[in-house]
């Protein structure tokens, strides 16, 4: 039995144990291209591999196939057992030599357009999460996009943390300024939580500032 093998490079997503994306498609567009026995590259596996000794690549132009918005520049590929280091350049190589930029800097466009597209699906997934989850976006994008955000959430979550109920006689210890400071960074952790969360603020400050708005929430959401 010969096999057709279609190769492209770019991203993909796993999920699953599977793999998706454009990249894979494209893939399997390129091997639909060629006939059995026979393998059919993009151009971004063939300017990876173009200077590798033994390697011909036949230009098969730019091709429209299913579901991929763009033509896709394909190569059959052949390999020769004995390429001698003196072989004249192939004409087709020198022709594709004043495109070359353009090309380098359409894929450098797609790179970025889906490292944005890798970073945003990550925050969708820690955004809400546990202080670890939230840490481990920071550790992937320390300069990304929402990273403010992320230390601004593991800095309540620490506050939050550090507020336990306390004896009286060390809670009249405090200044008002630390009493107020803790109420606050209290509700901001609670405030859009769940009722439970809510009820935990007015077991503590059952007089507090936004003891009110707390009693209000809790009975929108029984209702």
């Amino acid at each position: 039995m010969r096999f057709r093998i279609g190769i492209n490079v770019g991203d993909v997503m796993v999920k699953e144990g599977d793999i998706f994306g454009d990249g894979v498609n494209a893939a399997a567009r390129l091997e639909g291209l060629v006939k059995g026995g026979e393998i059919c590259v993009s151009r971004g596996v063939r300017d990876h591999l173009r200077h590798r000794s033994g390697m011909v690549f036949e230009d098969l132009g730019k091709q429209l196939v299913k579901n991929i918005a763009h033509p896709i520049r394909a190569f059959r590929l052949r390999i020769a057992e004995h390429t001698s280091s003196q072989e004249p350049a192939d004409p087709v190589e020198i022709i594709e030599e004043s495109e070359a930029p353009v090309a380098l800097s359409a894929i450098s466009e797609l790179s970025a357009d889906t490292e944005a597209s890798l970073e945003l699906s990550f925050w969708e997934s820690v955004k809400d999460g546990t202080p670890a989850e939230l840490e481990s976006y920071l550790e992937k994008y320390p300069e990304g996009t929402f990273a403010s955000l992320a230390r601004t959430r593991l800095e309540a979550a620490a506050r939050s943390s550090e507020v336990s109920p306390e004896p009286e006689a060390a809670s009249s210890e405090l200044s008002a300024d630390s009493e107020a400071a803790l109420e606050l960074a209290f509700w901001e952790s609670v405030k859009d939580g769940t009722p439970a969360e809510l009820e935990s603020y007015l077991d503590k400050y059952p007089e507090g500032r936004f003891a009110s708005l707390a009693r209000t929430r809790i009975a929108a959401a029984k209702t």
